[in-house]
């Protein structure tokens, strides 16, 4: 205690300090207390200011806008019909490449497999149909643990296949912070995803329900369904609350 009591005489008693400057009687007052005034009045001004005026401003200027990403979707259809007879056969898809001039970005690729009994014998089953995309050719997300390559068929049933092109893409609705909407959307503009020529192996193995010389069945009419899905993204401001 004493020794904040000498500290503290030591202050107010010392050359230039506050309290003698208002006090001391050899000082003029008037100035002195004017200006000490006015750094009061300017601090209160600047706090009145920031608490009524500028703290919306300043806010403002550092919250980050929120967006709403979607994607709409277009689908584009082309059909391949081909005769296997108990054998391979290869048939390639192409996107045309306006598709891409037009949108966005490719998303994915739908491929279904399809196929009747056609050999027209009595008793005659349905051939066992095996099909295969291997990942060459063209550019896509090939690793993506959602694709479905290959697939097998023995009664007649459809077999389809989806090869994801744009990478991460599921197109599904997310939100995003930034800036700058371009930064979101940009992302999402490559178009060399899906370039390229897939390729679909179609194994055609064909059963008879007697062996020679009964009437044999050589095979069947395959029909091959591709829909390229596009997309166009859109990234919509959210009001701020």
């Amino acid at each position: 205690m004493g020794s904040y009591s000498k500290v503290l005489v030591v202050n107010l008693n010392g050359e230039g300090s506050i309290l003698q400057d208002i006090l001391g009687k050899d000082q003029p007052r008037v100035p002195i207390f004017a200006f000490y005034i006015c750094i009061v009045v300017l601090l209160c001004y600047h706090a009145t200011s920031y608490h009524l005026l500028d703290s919306k401003m300043i806010e403002d200027r550092y919250l980050v806008d929120q967006y709403t990403v979607t994607f709409a979707e277009a689908q584009y259809t082309v059909t391949d019909e081909e005769f296997a007879q108990d054998s391979s056969i290869y048939i390639e898809y192409e996107a045309d490449l306006s598709l891409f001039a037009s949108h966005t970005g490719f998303g994915y690729l739908l491929v279904t497999v399809s196929y009747d009994e056609t050999s027209g014998i009595p008793l005659d089953q349905c051939d066992s149909v095996s099909v295969n995309i291997p990942p060459t050719g063209a550019t896509a997300d090939w690793q993506n643990e959602k694709n479905t390559l290959s697939g097998a068929s023995d009664d007649c049933s459809n077999i389809d296949l989806i090869v994801y092109i744009y990478p991460e893409y599921t197109g599904d609705e997310y939100a995003e912070e930034n800036f700058d909407v371009e930064e979101i959307t940009e992302p999402w503009t490559e178009k060399s995803h899906g370039e390229g020529t897939f390729t679909i192996e179609i194994d055609v193995s064909a059963s008879s329900p007697a062996p020679p010389p009964s009437p044999q069945d050589n095979g069947e009419e395959i029909t091959v369904t591709w829909t390229a899905v596009f997309f166009d993204v859109d990234a919509t401001l959210l009001p701020i609350a």
